[in-house]
């Protein structure tokens, strides 16, 4: 990753999220998200790969972090996904 490619995702220096957390790799994939600006506004999308977003009321701009937070959970739902190779 080149020095400007940095510039543009500040989050991939960042430190990773304690406990656990997966890492989102984008592989030809279609994500619908609901975002929630600052300034209140909320917009649904549904894009191809998804690294910054503009709020369309304020015009902020943000990055998205591909680091998610895993949780925990007291039971295993029907549709868990293997963690193994």
């Amino acid at each position: 990753m080149s020095e400007s490619d940095q510039d543009l995702f500040p989050s991939l220096k960042a430190s990773r999220p304690p406990g656990a957390y997966a890492f989102i790799h984008w592989n030809a994939t279609a994500v619908a998200m609901h975002v929630h600006c600052e300034c209140g506004q909320m917009t649904h999308i549904d894009v191809d790969f998804c690294y910054h977003l503009k709020c369309v009321k304020c015009g902020r701009v943000y990055e998205c972090d591909p680091h998610i937070r895993l949780h925990k959970l007291s039971f295993e739902p029907r549709n868990s996904w293997p963690t193994e190779s």
